[in-house]
């Protein structure tokens, strides 16, 4: 499909959304937060790209809760006092404005990234091409194959009276960035990630999952065209679609199954 020859340029946001190496974590989340991003690059001194950390990181580095105990009740996760350069993704992954959207969807579909920094002469014209940038790509070649054939993966739930820690738990053993929160009859009623396990920091492991989770979610039928989903996804900001056949989740459609059509495989 031509749009999917179309270089990256065409598509990449900027300018770069950053933090320095000297920023403390705390301060990181506070970006990510406030610009709604699901990751940053990195800065030196010299205001040279040097790394990128992302909510994945840090899940990462917090640490677990302990159990209530006689010890009084402390945060579900702990972010350490570190700055940024210390718990980064060293490196970067960079393209240059001409690659084909093509081109970049299979590099992060076979390296399973979700974002290329697009090359600039200065570091502060540089832009990001992400998955999300592939949705516009795929809304405007009007892809009519149903989203229930695209979506790679059953979705991972948890009922809403589970304990956050449990749902903690739940998301790093499925290496899910997010799980469906279920009522007792089986419909998703919110969605639990990692943006809603770092906003719940402070509560108590005890606390039920339902009073941290998200109620936006984007549910469509397993008919629905790519176009139409990705169309949705992109103005709605959501990083997932949750794929409903007979008012049940069957599966969860991600930034990389969209990247895995687009190259088409």
């Amino acid at each position: 499909m031509s749009h999917f020859k179309t270089p990256i340029g065409a598509y990449s946001r900027g300018p770069l959304i950053s933090v320095r190496v000297t920023t403390p974590v705390a301060a990181v989340l506070d970006t990510l937060e406030e610009r709604n991003v699901s990751a940053v690059a990195v800065l030196d001194p010299q205001d040279a790209l040097v790394g990128v950390i992302s909510r994945t990181d840090l899940l990462r580095i917090g640490t677990p809760k302990k159990r209530e105990g006689s010890g009084g009740r402390k945060a579900l996760v702990e972010l350490p006092d570190k700055v940024a350069g210390e718990v980064m993704h060293p490196g970067v992954l960079t393209l240059p404005r001409e690659t084909p959207v093509a081109t970049a969807a299979k590099r992060m579909v076979d390296e399973r990234i979700h974002r290329f920094f697009v090359t600039a002469e200065r570091p502060e014209e540089m832009q990001v091409f992400s998955t999300r940038e592939i949705l516009t790509a795929i809304w405007e070649a009007r892809v009519l194959t149903p989203i229930g054939s695209v979506m790679s993966r059953k979705a991972f739930t948890i009922g809403h009276d589970a304990t956050l820690a449990a749902a903690t738990e739940r998301l790093d053993q499925a290496h899910a960035q997010g799980i469906v929160v279920l009522d007792p009859e089986g419909w998703p009623i919110g969605l639990f990630t990692q943006r809603e396990a770092l906003q719940a920091r402070n509560l108590a492991p005890s606390a039920i999952v339902e009073e941290a989770m998200s109620h936006g979610m984007l549910c469509l039928n397993r008919r629905t065209p790519l176009y139409l989903a990705a169309a949705q996804a992109a103005q709605t900001r959501a990083r997932r679609v949750l794929v409903i056949d007979e008012q049940q989740v069957t599966g969860v459609l991600i930034g990389l199954d969209f990247a895995r059509l687009a190259h088409g495989s």
